[in-house]
């Protein structure tokens, strides 16, 4: 991934995108970027967003189950197997 220097920064604008930040409990970085996305009308989806709306896409998909504790348990442990790779 491309890494961006920004020299002489006006400190009101550092204070602001800081305050910024800290506010959406972002990293500087992280708001920065999302910042210069709403700023040049850039829309894209964060990763966990995405991640999120494939989960609610594949659970919808499913249809509705049988409430039994014994597949909630499978799939938590599918879940913590997948993850740990």
């Amino acid at each position: 991934m491309p890494t961006l220097q920004i020299r002489n920064l006006p400190q009101d604008l550092y204070d602001h995108l800081q305050r910024s930040a800290k506010k959406s409990r972002r990293s500087l970085t992280q708001e920065a970027i999302i910042q210069m996305q709403r700023g040049l009308g850039i829309t894209l989806m964060d990763e966990a967003v995405a991640r999120k709306n494939e989960v609610i896409d594949r659970i919808r998909k499913r249809g509705p189950i049988a409430a039994d504790p014994d597949l909630a348990v499978k799939w938590i442990r599918e879940d913590r197997d997948d993850s740990s790779r």
